[in-house]
């Protein structure tokens, strides 16, 4: 195994509610002690007794952004599991969308601590399952020798027009105040060609979930990246602008993805690849257990009940096959394997 490498490269979750964070350590058998796992959330104590094999870091999330975040990307502060997800659940009733983007405050963590090799993911992310995370990251460090990486969830397109209106129209002072040589004449009309050498084991269809991740040899261009979505983010609530998400219970943030990995791939030294065997994106049911996707769904595959065990109990032969064999469904749903049993 290559030591070096987990040794320089840091998972970082950024989650709120316990249900959120047990779904991860509920997958942490699997995570190599070789592995750096970082969990930032404005709950730490609910991780206070969890002890792992490999480097946990757990992190307060509200001591890594600012007061306009808190205001306008807002999140619950309740501990408790059941108390937590029925306040989420009717405030998602009543039109709340939850705001992934503070996932950019993993990266803020490792910029503060001169880390440069990062993914960013949510609660679906599995570590060393299916596929080995050491494989994945031998690859990457053999395709980043001459580039820095940008990969994951990047919004790519081989037709960059998409872009244009949020460069050069109603984000260009953000663009100007970062990148002031960036204009009309010079516009990256597509995510550089360079995109098109992802490579088959590092490519995952559609960049499935929320993964976001980094592989760069400089921290000060890692920072001006934070800096500028950061900027954009901020811009972008306080002058109300449209919401580009199609999601109706989430605010996502790929279309700042495909701002960022645009200018990076076309003005500076970055590829854009995927993300395969660095990670394993799947399924949990902590959405739709009380009906939050469900109903967005033309064709659901799970019943909708009022509690998460009636969930596990009622869709059970569901989830089996859903996670292909019930050993995946025990291995992956916490609390599972006790509802089968019963």
């Amino acid at each position: 195994m290559n030591n070096s490498l987990f040794k320089d490269f840091y998972f970082i979750y950024v989650l709120t509610g316990r249900n959120y964070i047990k779904t991860v350590i509920k997958s942490f058998d699997f995570i190599p002690e070789e592995a750096n796992v970082v969990i930032i959330t404005n709950t730490p104590k609910i991780l206070e007794n969890v002890k792992t094999k490999f480097n946990l870091i757990v992190q307060d999330l509200e001591s890594l952004r600012p007061d306009w975040s808190r205001k306008h990307e807002y999140v619950l502060d309740i501990e408790d599991e059941l108390e937590y997800m029925e306040k989420l659940s009717s405030m998602y009733e009543s039109g709340y969308k939850y705001p992934m983007g503070i996932m950019r405050y993993g990266l803020k963590w490792a910029i503060k601590n001169k880390i440069t090799r990062l993914v960013l993911v949510d609660g679906g992310a599995k570590i060393n399952y299916h596929f080995k995370s050491e494989f994945g990251l031998i690859e990457l460090n053999n395709f980043a020798k001459e580039k820095d990486l940008i990969f994951g969830s990047v919004y790519y397109t081989s037709n960059n027009e998409l872009s244009k209106p949020l460069i050069l129209g109603e984000y260009n002072s953000i663009v100007k105040k970062y990148f002031p040589f960036i204009n009309e004449d010079n516009y990256p009309k597509y995510i550089l060609d360079s995109a098109e050498l992802r490579l088959d084991n590092l490519t995952d269809t559609g960049f499935d979930g929320h993964t976001f991740g980094f592989w760069f040899k400089e921290l000060a261009s890692l920072e001006t990246l934070f800096n500028f979505w950061e900027d954009l983010t901020q811009f972008y609530y306080e002058n109300n602008k449209k919401v580009f998400s199609s999601s109706h219970w989430i605010i996502d943030f790929e279309f700042m993805v495909l701002i960022i990995s645009s200018i990076y791939t076309r003005y500076f030294n970055a590829f854009v690849c995927g993300y395969k065997n660095i990670i394993t994106h799947l399924y949990i049911p902590e959405n739709d257990f009380f009906g939050v996707s469900l109903k967005y769904r033309s064709n659901p595959l799970f019943k909708e009940t009022k509690t998460r065990e009636d969930f596990l109990r009622v869709n059970k032969k569901e989830l089996i096959d859903h996670y292909s064999g019930l050993q995946n469904a025990n291995n992956l749903i916490y609390g599972f394997k006790e509802i089968n049993n019963e």
